[in-house]
């Protein structure tokens, strides 16, 4: 696919600046460019600094964040070309969610696996190879593309498939950007359908109860979910509300221009004392409307999908110390057992997560890939003094039961705790040798993992 920068843009655009990670806990200062062609990109290749590619820097963690280096911006124009009779669109890296979405619903299609933030970006999807709440049924973004172009460190443009290129292709889709810069991709989209989703949203009273209500309704909902009452104090750790959705057939998809651009609702302010007390009295008004409202609703698609977005920027109740999102990986077998030491760990600590989703995950794709069959437990914990302690113990304890970390998400995991959760890891690394061989592509996660 061509590439082209938008109409007006300079050569290349370069400062240098402290750069934060999505959840403000991660910081770096180094220099920021945004690259609008090839060429750019090779300027910064050629320099002999070590470099990184970003997106819209929605990492939560340190992935996206480079120290004393070059972060690369792609900035192209949101080009995208027409759906044939594969069902395939090739859109450049730089796109976000939010315009990729519009600009296929007005045509009638949409991605069949989005992330929770429209954000974030194309080539930061695929970096990530991120997941939704239909992991279950439609595995990764990464299943859905079809081919990528990809620029090397060398300068070459490599054009990857899995029958070109496949162990790079494989490499690159959850590579968190380590194996160069993805210039654009090619993805299989699915029918829009319609606006609106039917949604049945149903309180359970126990840990076994919500995720007996996951298991049974993962094979049935298109997208679905679990928010997980863990507050201190909670008249029942683990009950939770279960939310089952499917899209509407909807004929009339005039208006889905508008579609992914959300209203935003007011902008919330840094909470102070934003703790046990308030999260607990919002658990339990939460759990009781779940309770008493009806089940069935009907919902905005974009209300199921991307329920934060209706927020002004919601990180900011955290103030300036930011948050921290541990998010791992369960395997399927004693999946339940797991969870409740999970939370007795959580419970014998002074901290308690604000926010806790669960989600039940199909097959995975290997290699970094995050997911794989079994459950994904989302914890929010507000960066205290301390915090950190108990998120390295949750980490051990992943490592342990052969879970995984998501590193689109991650700032704490050691090297040892990283090797036990992605056995793949030493291929990864000779590819890279490969395709890097002076290791100039760097991140402060790689430095920490040895990537």
């Amino acid at each position: 696919m061509p590439l082209s920068k938008p109409e007006g843009s300079p050569e290349s655009q370069c400062n240098t600046r402290v750069v934060s990670g999505w959840s403000g806990t991660s910081h770096c200062t180094g220099q920021v460019v945004s690259c609008f062609d090839q060429d750019g990109f090779l300027n910064i290749f050629q320099s002999g600094q070590p470099w990184l590619p970003r997106g819209a820097g929605c990492s939560y963690g340190d992935a996206a964040l480079l120290s004393g280096g070059t972060m690369v911006l792609p900035t192209f124009e949101d080009r995208l070309n027409s759906i044939g009779k594969d069902f395939q669109i090739t859109a450049p890296s730089s796109i976000t969610v939010s315009e990729l979405l519009a600009r296929l619903s007005l045509i009638g299609w949409t991605l069949p696996v989005v992330p929770g933030v429209l954000g974030a970006t194309l080539g930061g999807m695929l970096a990530a190879d991120i997941h939704g709440k239909n992991h279950f049924q439609m595995g990764s973004l990464g299943t859905w593309v079809r081919s990528l172009s990809l620029m090397i460190p060398s300068g070459e443009v490599l054009e990857c498939a899995k029958q070109n290129e496949p162990e790079i292709f494989r490499a690159t889709l959850g590579g968190m950007g380590l194996t160069g810069v993805i210039l654009s991709a090619c993805l299989e989209v699915v029918p829009l359908k319609g606006l609106q989703a039917a949604v049945n949203v149903k309180a359970t009273e126990s840990l076994r109860e919500t995720i007996q209500q996951l298991e049974s309704e993962s094979g049935k909902s298109e997208y679905v979910s679990a928010w997980i009452d863990f507050s201190k104090g909670s008249v029942a750790p683990g009950r939770g509300v279960v939310v089952c959705g499917d899209r509407i057939a909807d004929e009339q998809l005039k208006d889905s221009g508008s579609l992914w651009q959300p209203e935003t609702g007011p902008s919330l302010p840094p909470i102070p004392g934003f703790g046990n007390t308030l999260v607990r009295w919002h658990n339990s008004v939460y759990h009781g409307l779940a309770r008493w409202l009806p089940q069935q609703r009907l919902w905005p698609l974009e209300s199921l999908l991307f329920p934060l977005e209706s927020w002004g920027n919601w990180r900011k109740v955290y103030g300036q110390r930011g948050f921290y999102q541990h998010q791992s990986q369960i395997p399927l077998s004693q999946a339940e057992d797991r969870i409740q030491e999970i939370m007795d760990l959580v419970q014998a600590s002074p901290y308690r997560p604000t926010l806790v989703v669960l989600k039940r995950m199909g097959e995975g794709r290997g290699g970094l890939s995050f997911g794989e069959s079994g459950y994904t437990l989302s914890m929010d914990f507000a960066n205290e003094s301390g915090c950190r302690d108990l998120l390295h113990r949750l980490n051990e304890f992943v490592a342990e039961i052969s879970g995984k970390i998501y590193l689109a998400k991650d700032s704490t995991l050691t090297q040892e705790q990283f090797e036990k959760m992605y056995p793949e890891v030493d291929g990864f690394r000779e590819l890279r040798k490969k395709v890097d061989p002076r290791r100039e592509i760097q991140s402060e996660l790689s430095r920490r993992l040895g990537l």
